[in-house]
């Protein structure tokens, strides 16, 4: 493990924030791609089979599994390093980064200043360890 300076931890958490609207949009897209009929349910298909557009489906379907992946292995570590805080500090990164509030939900729901969550949040930052 590999304690997160602000900046590293900072960015780290950003890239949970986005990999959790990626997941979703990418879930959407694989949604679209087997209702248009070219993709099988089943979960192991033979490409070769297809036509050249089937192919690229299959193809594009394998990306955003990887994506998906990706972005789900950067947001179980987000969840264990908040998990492994405790107090204010573990509530102001769950509602910031797993909830998605914005800072002054945060201030309000806690009963801080806005100035406040932002030094809770400083602290937290520094605390917080990422699985390496």
């Amino acid at each position: 493990m590999q304690s997160m300076n602000q900046k590293t931890g900072k960015e780290y958490f950003l890239m949970y924030m986005k990999g959790m609207h990626k997941i979703r949009r990418y879930k959407i897209l694989l949604d679209e791609l087997e209702q248009i009929g070219q993709l099988p349910h089943a979960p192991m298909v033979d490409c070769d089979d297809w036509t050249l557009c089937g192919r690229l489906l299959c193809a594009h379907k394998k990306q955003l599994e990887q994506e998906i992946q990706a972005c789900e292995n950067i947001c179980e570590c987000v969840v264990n390093a908040v998990g492994r805080l405790e107090g204010v500090e573990k509530e102001v990164l769950l509602l910031r980064y797993i909830k998605m509030h914005r800072w002054e939900e945060i201030a309000e729901k806690i009963g801080y200043s806005t100035t406040q969550v932002h030094r809770i949040h400083n602290s937290a930052m520094e605390k917080a360890v990422l699985d390496s």
